[in-house]
């Protein structure tokens, strides 16, 4: 997770055209169709916090993990402006595959496809954790990219005109390794709009 530690002051620039108000308005509508009242919430690979905020923002008590101790110092500067009401979240430095909580969560997710950058060989592990820390009957979210959005990015150049910042998606489609039973097609703002959203009842 070395490599977040650079990104982490530019995270928030570069990700400003994603909507964190209709993820969190999903996530809401995923917990109405649950199985028993969401109120304490699992932000996983929760990177600089954004969307944690908006959570506990919204009246839920947070944890928020992250491998990347200067992705959560963005984040704990997001919390200092919470409403008086709302319960601080707690952030945990962690890495996903070694998640470790004090007891159990009503639901947990993962945004902007924060799983898909996971190395395939800790998936087994994380999953398992998750299972461990998300109550019988809970939901567990996850926003992936499926091999069609991989190939739809695939040659494509991205420029950030604010911060002189140009890339140029290059990859194999052929090895996305993404599954799942069931899904959610979205859209998101900008460039984002060819994510899944999958829900999960443990």
């Amino acid at each position: 997770m070395s490599a977040y530690g650079a990104l982490a002051a530019w995270y928030d620039a570069l990700t400003r055209d994603v909507d964190y108000a209709a993820f969190a308005d999903f996530y809401e509508q995923c917990f109405q169709q649950g199985r028993g009242a969401c109120h304490t919430l699992l932000d996983f690979c929760c990177g600089t916090g954004t969307l944690t905020r908006l959570m506990a923002a919204r009246g839920y008590e947070m944890i928020a993990t992250d491998g990347s101790p200067d992705m959560l110092m963005q984040a704990q500067a997001h919390n200092a402006d919470l409403p008086a009401d709302a319960v601080q979240p707690l952030l945990l430095c962690q890495e996903a595959s070694q998640l470790d909580l004090y007891g159990t969560v009503d639901a947990a997710y993962c945004s902007l496809d924060g799983i898909d950058y996971l190395p395939p060989e800790e998936l087994p592990e994380v999953l398992h954790r998750l299972h461990l820390f998300v109550r019988p009957g809970g939901m567990l979210i996850l926003d992936i990219r499926d091999p069609a959005s991989f190939r739809a990015l695939d040659g494509g150049t991205f420029v950030d005109e604010t911060a002189w910042i140009c890339s140029r998606a290059r990859g194999n489609s052929g090895r996305a390794r993404r599954r799942s039973t069931s899904s959610m097609r979205t859209r998101r703002s900008g460039s984002r709009s060819c994510s899944r959203r999958r829900a999960f009842w443990t």
